[in-house]
């Protein structure tokens, strides 16, 4: 669903004011990519809904004079009307970061535990949808490390890092922790 031809989920996207192309950093290698147009820098503030802001391809720069300004280029958008800024898509950027995440601790793996994991553990490996249980039946403290034991398995955290996947509040993640930014 569109409002004003704007897609609605760039509500959370920002950009920075470098990204939008003006007449005097028109490329010819933008002619093709999707993004907005507007007659005014200032109407950028708000991509969603706003009037004078349109969605739309680049489908070529114009040579021709724009306004009375004199201009050497103008944007012209795929409705083939002529606009003085252009921002790409790709030039928008999400507000929310990526989440990181770091292999557990013994201490934080049990923490999760008495903080509501329980003693099943819901996990699969990375990248695929066959899930299993394990039931938690412990941990080991090593010189050579910590293991916890699922089942009758033992493994250490690196290795279910990197190789396995934790449902955990209804959503899967890296079997380890999110790093805190």
């Amino acid at each position: 669903m569109k409002l004003n031809n704007i897609p609605l989920e760039l509500d959370n996207r920002i950009f920075d004011i470098a990204d939008i192309k003006t007449v005097i950093t028109a490329d010819e290698n933008d002619v093709g990519k999707m993004g907005y147009f507007a007659n005014s820098i200032h109407l950028f503030k708000n991509l969603e809904g706003q009037d004078g802001i349109k969605y739309g391809k680049l489908i070529y720069l114009s040579d021709l004079d724009y306004g009375g300004d004199k201009s050497d280029k103008c944007f012209v958008c795929s409705n083939q009307w002529a606009y003085r800024y252009f921002i790409p898509e790709d030039a928008l950027k999400s507000e929310e970061p990526e989440k990181k995440y770091r292999p557990y601790s013994l201490e934080e793996f049990i923490g999760d535990m008495n903080l509501g994991l329980g003693p099943w553990i819901r996990m699969r490996p990375a990248g695929t949808n066959k899930e299993c249980k394990f039931l938690y039946t412990g941990y080991q403290e090593t010189a050579a490390g910590d293991y916890i034991c699922l089942g009758c398995f033992q493994f250490d955290f690196m290795s279910l890092f990197r190789n396995y996947e934790i449902y955990i509040n209804g959503e899967w993640q890296p079997f380890g922790i999110e790093e805190q930014v």
